[in-house]
């Protein structure tokens, strides 16, 4: 069975994964140090397909490194908070259902991590898309980083940095409270910024491991799933809302407040996209909105024009602005925005 020698956990988030969970864990055990360094808990989040029954067939296989969790319905942020309650390893990460790694690396990457004493290594990953099966590095490379220091020297100017991206060693998690929203989506913002303030250091490593699929529908970064799950991005606004400070040292707050602007960002374009956008609906967003962070909802304005137009204009510019903003982003381009948030 799993146990508290290994390296890393693996948090595995499964719903309806049926299509998607074979490769997604065999990735994993196909690797051959896996089964000594690795614990993979596959979180079956109350699945209406096959998805338990594949996971505990590969629990069966390899009871040295899987282990599954079956419960009800409670959205990602549950299973994350599941996975975490029962990790053992060293370190942890997330790895959804319908993405993968790559195979072929995680042996280096699990010897790098095991040379680490810091609390967040941060990791090269592919953008696989599943339209074009183009698969695009993110190298990292714009946060100007030594290979090791402390996580606020970092420059967050140019870059956003994503769960894809980072592994946190375990006990910080947990001395930070890490506890997700339930029944919402973009939860792994949550995850990634609820820990900022414990963070000290990090490691740059040099191998791809996350191979994170876009492209395909019904994904919370599709922009049509983020027009109809507007509150779930407001609900998570509001639970970091709290968390926001300027005064965390050096470039830590240029990171949280790069997720932040992420999530904005999301949140407001779904009001400019779809057919029937109404400026009532823009303008009750924004009084919602100010009052949570004024100094951080002006900040966000100076973002973006278009909404200082609507306001500025008390409506009339509000249709030109929503064809505007609809040619300026074509699907691709809409699809790449969305998840360059996350």
């Amino acid at each position: 069975m799993t146990g508290p020698d290994k390296l890393l956990t693996i948090s595995v988030a499964a719903y309806n994964a049926e299509p998607y969970l074979e490769r997604c864990i065999s990735s994993v055990v196909s690797c051959p140090d896996a089964a000594r360094l690795c614990e993979i808990i596959i979180v079956n989040d109350g699945s209406h397909d096959s998805t338990s029954d594949i996971a505990h067939r590969f629990q069966s296989r390899y009871p040295q490194a899987v282990r599954v969790i079956d419960k009800e319905n409670g959205g990602y942020g549950s299973t994350v908070n599941a996975s975490l309650k029962h990790a053992t390893g060293r370190y942890f990460r997330l790895l959804d259902a319908d993405d993968w790694v790559d195979t072929e690396h995680l042996s280096g990457f699990l010897r790098e991590l095991c040379a680490c004493d810091v609390d967040v290594a941060l990791s090269p990953y592919l953008v696989c898309n599943d339209q074009t099966k183009e698969e695009t590095p993110v190298t990292l490379s714009e946060l100007h980083a030594a290979q090791a220091g402390r996580f606020e020297d970092l420059d967050f100017s140019w870059t956003h940095l994503t769960m894809h991206a980072m592994t946190f060693r375990t006990d910080l998690l947990r001395q930070a409270g890490v506890h997700l929203d339930h029944h919402v989506l973009y939860t792994d913002c949550e995850f990634i910024t609820q820990p900022l303030r414990f963070i000290d250091t990090y490691q740059m490593l040099t191998n791809p491991l996350y191979c994170y699929r876009v492209g395909r529908e019904g994904q919370s970064c599709d922009y049509r799933q983020t027009v109809r799950h507007k509150d779930d991005l407001k609900t998570v606004i509001k639970t970091l809302t709290p968390l926001y400070d300027e005064q965390l040292p050096g470039n830590k707050s240029e990171f949280q407040y790069s997720q932040f602007l992420g999530l904005y960002t999301q949140l407001f374009n779904a009001c400019f996209l779809p057919r029937d956008a109404a400026w009532v609906q823009l303008r009750k967003l924004c009084e919602e909105m100010k009052p949570l962070n004024p100094r951080m909802w002006d900040k966000f304005l100076r973002h973006r024009v278009d909404i200082r137009m609507a306001l500025s204009t008390h409506g009339l510019m509000f249709p030109l602005l929503c064809v505007l903003q609809r040619k300026r982003l074509s699907y691709s381009e809409r699809n790449r925005q969305m998840h360059s948030a996350y």
